[in-house]
């Protein structure tokens, strides 16, 4: 957590970079990881802002992916669901594949949350599959998708 606050301590917010964007979200998911969910949102919004601003799609996707945990967490399924969906999108069209894979995974967790089950399993067969054709197959969320589909 230090390593990640004194990043965005040191990389200026203006002009808006991508680098800023990745810290912030970042920060963000270190956050949203201890529980701290209001933080997380702050830090995930200005990232998702940042991105957008220095028209980084790569990073607009993680901070994407972290707000739709958020949202998850608020018992807000379809805005994390759109959240987690157009995270993938992005991360998928940037060829950036391990994002991709968190993203496709966290969507898999949440239809499984909320009773979803066969779309749930589909989710995770097609994040089984993508871990595999990436090379990610024994990634944490490659793992996930194979144990819980």
């Amino acid at each position: 957590m230090r390593a990640c606050r004194r990043a965005v301590e040191l990389v200026p917010a203006e002009p808006p970079t991508a680098l800023r964007a990745r810290v912030a979200a970042g920060l963000a998911r270190a956050l949203a990881v201890t529980g701290a969910s209001d933080e997380a949102r702050r830090w995930a919004e200005e990232a998702l802002a940042t991105a957008r601003a220095a028209g980084s799609a790569e990073d607009e996707s993680h901070a994407l992916a972290t707000l739709g945990t958020l949202e998850f967490r608020r018992d807000d399924v379809d805005s994390a669901r759109s959240l987690l969906q157009e995270s993938r999108r992005r991360a998928a069209a940037t060829g950036n594949r391990p994002l991709e894979l968190r993203a496709q995974c966290n969507l898999g967790i949440l239809e499984l949350d909320v009773g979803n089950l066969m779309v749930a399993r589909t989710t995770f067969d097609e994040a089984a599959a993508l871990a595999e054709r990436s090379g990610l197959g024994w990634s944490s969320y490659g793992v996930d998708s194979r144990v819980l589909g």
